[in-house]
């Protein structure tokens, strides 16, 4: 039965479009970065580059995911703190989003700004007090910040 499934995807085109279409849904919903600070396999990772190379997105897999599940995960990177080691926070994000291909992916699409912009409208930076821990409270700002970041970007002004 299998084999006659694949015969029959193979032999149409259109379902076999179907089928990468459920594909890159299936890995929209389950793909996350492998390492993260805190993780005792980050501590292995010696250097910068190293750090950088474990946190990147599969080139293959970047085409498959959403512009909401992209936003997500360029919020999410792991590195994404780093940008407060520069001269100026400008020049700290310039360099962490030459170092995420998630950011070079997302500064292509050209629903990004929508999809930024309609996250940013969703998030209340009241909710914060109803938030149970200092962590969860430093998170939820953080996210606020990074994402005001983003979307104060020209290329993604230029888009929207």
């Amino acid at each position: 039965m299998r084999k006659l499934y694949f015969a029959f995807l193979t032999l149409t085109g259109i379902f076999l479009l179907a089928s990468q279409s459920l594909l890159a849904q299936e890995q929209n919903l389950t793909w996350d970065y492998p390492l993260k600070p805190g993780m005792p396999e980050w501590k292995n990772l010696l250097s910068h580059k190293a750090m950088v190379d474990a946190c990147q997105i599969p080139v293959n897999t970047l085409p498959t995911l959403s512009t909401d599940r992209l936003v997500e995960l360029c919020l999410s990177f792991p590195l994404f703190f780093t940008m407060g080691a520069f001269n100026n926070l400008q020049e700290g994000f310039e360099q962490v989003s030459t170092e995420c291909t998630g950011f070079q992916e997302l500064f292509k699409r050209p629903d990004a700004g929508k999809v930024l912009l309609r996250l940013y409208q969703s998030l209340d930076p009241k909710n914060v007090e109803y938030l149970q821990t200092p962590l969860e409270r430093g998170l939820y700002k953080q996210k606020i910040f990074f994402l005001e970041f983003i979307l104060s970007q020209k290329i993604i002004i230029d888009n929207l």
